[in-house]
């Protein structure tokens, strides 16, 4: 008697692919109406130096505000120049914003900001950087100028790359981190990073803003949308199976 073996195959192929990951969020793309029920100050009014210990954003509960939020980074840091109390949070129609404004009676001025995020409130472990977005209008003025901020181990950067919105209508500013160049960022009593930026080692991210007045009273930046993703782990998008794994198949042939 004779007996011949057929061991047929499996071969598996992947196709890896890195799926992007969120740092911070804050609102939505299309703009969010839920987040307060009425204007909402925040725990502590943003001063003119930047402490991370201060959170700027309002305490959970207050008018409606949900901190923390399931996919969101409610808890935020900033400071103002010059430092007022309006209130950081505006309930409004279009979108509840985050608003960095002064109302300068009619008098000229600029008003400078900035807002930021901090790595213990991320939703992610990651710190590749991939991409920036952010959805902003002017209140008043001549208009409203942002950039974006970034802190790494060595001090803060600001992004070279910058965005204008000289109406009350919301711009979208998106940015790729393989575009963006960064120079060091020393306002508000920041230190400012030194050399070259390390986008792999993000400890906060945030926004800069800048809002030159002529003869207007409130005078400043809206923001109703805010995201930072980073690049993800790579993971399998498909998989073909070609065979069967590892089945021995016996044929018999007798003689």
């Amino acid at each position: 008697m004779k007996t011949k073996k057929l061991l047929l195959t499996t071969t598996v192929a992947f196709a890896s692919v890195a799926q992007a990951a969120t740092i911070v969020k804050w609102g939505e793309s299309a703009g969010d109406t839920t987040i307060v029920t009425a204007n909402a100050a925040g725990v502590n009014a943003f001063g003119t130096t930047y402490d991370d210990t201060s959170i700027g954003s309002p305490a959970n509960g207050t008018n409606g505000y949900t901190s923390p939020t399931a996919g969101q980074t409610r808890t935020f840091y900033g400071a103002k120049s010059p430092s007022n109390t309006v209130p950081i949070i505006n309930n409004n129609g279009g979108g509840d914003r985050i608003q960095m404004v002064n109302n300068f009676g009619g008098n000229a001025g600029t008003l400078t900001s900035m807002i930021a995020w901090k790595d213990d409130d991320f939703l992610t472990g990651d710190r590749t950087l991939d991409t920036f977005e952010v959805n902003f209008a002017s209140r008043g003025g001549i208009g409203t100028t942002v950039s974006f901020l970034i802190a790494t181990s060595s001090g803060w950067y600001q992004s070279d790359q910058t965005d204008f919105n000289s109406t009350g209508t919301y711009k979208t500013f998106t940015e790729n981190s393989g575009t963006l160049t960064w120079s060091p960022f020393s306002d508000f009593g920041v230190t400012g990073g030194a050399g070259t930026a390390d986008i792999t080692d993000i400890q906060s991210v945030g926004l800069y803003a800048s809002s030159t007045n002529t003869s207007s009273n409130f005078v400043g930046g809206l923001v109703n949308y805010y995201e930072v993703t980073a690049t993800g782990v790579p993971e399998p998008s498909s998989l073909a199976l070609l065979g069967f794994a590892a089945l021995p198949f016996l044929r018999r042939r007798r003689a």
